[in-house]
């Protein structure tokens, strides 16, 4: 099918969980005291 829709959708994830990971790495008050130890 549309494969290229399919592909915007992926990178679009992808993108969305770095930017999380990355709020994450840059707010560490909102993980807790177990988190901050990985």
């Amino acid at each position: 099918y549309c494969n290229a829709f399919w592909r915007q959708v992926y990178l679009l994830t992808v993108l969305s969980l770095i930017l999380a990971v990355f709020c994450a790495q840059v707010h560490p008050h909102y993980l807790s005291n177990d988190w901050k130890v990985i």
